[in-house]
């Protein structure tokens, strides 16, 4: 397994591990904060996404990185945000919960990570949808991406699966899934 995924994974297990009956769900985030991303995050609010985001090379003889990841704590309409209601997580509960299970967070055989910086996120975009985003940014130094000596290593790309979502309501109108031939 890549040790990206495998970073990822750890953080999963943390993360269910502090919070997983008091969300509705701990996931990666597959690519972008789009606002689509965003609308569907805060129609399962309470929930945390994870996402690689990258990393500065800090050691150019091995292709090490600096590798950043982030936690993003989602919370919906009403009193979710903030404090949280009666039986509702709230963000300020969730990031005093998680942030201390994270931090120093040591991935066997990879590294440890680091909180950075936590904050607020897409303020304007969730204050018009009804929720809330709070993120964390964790890094961990010198992550060293495993060179492969061969493409025997990598799966063969053997589904294509896209869904498109044409009106920008969240909802794909379009699905297409091809098997492609080997």
């Amino acid at each position: 397994m890549a040790v990206i995924a495998q970073v990822e994974d750890a953080i999963i297990e943390v993360l269910t591990s502090v919070l997983g009956n008091h969300v509705r769900g701990i996931e990666t985030l597959s690519g972008p904060w789009t606002l689509g991303a965003l609308k569907r995050a805060l129609q399962f609010a309470p929930c945390v996404r994870v996402a690689f985001l990258g990393g500065r090379a800090s050691r150019h003889e091995d292709a090490a990185i600096d590798a950043r990841f982030g936690v993003y704590f989602v919370a919906g309409q009403g009193g979710q945000s903030g404090r949280g209601v009666a039986g509702v997580i709230g963000l300020y509960d969730m990031l005093e919960i998680a942030l201390p299970a994270l931090n120093e967070l040591t991935v066997p055989g990879i590294g440890s990570l680091f909180l950075v910086e936590t904050g607020q996120q897409f303020a304007e975009q969730t204050l018009h949808l009804g929720g809330a985003v709070y993120g964390a940014t964790f890094e961990l130094p010198n992550l060293v991406l495993p060179s492969i000596d061969s493409s025997a290593a990598l799966n063969d790309f053997v589904t294509f699966h896209a869904d498109s979502d044409i009106t920008g309501d969240g909802a794909p109108e379009i699905t297409t899934e091809e098997v492609l031939p080997q």
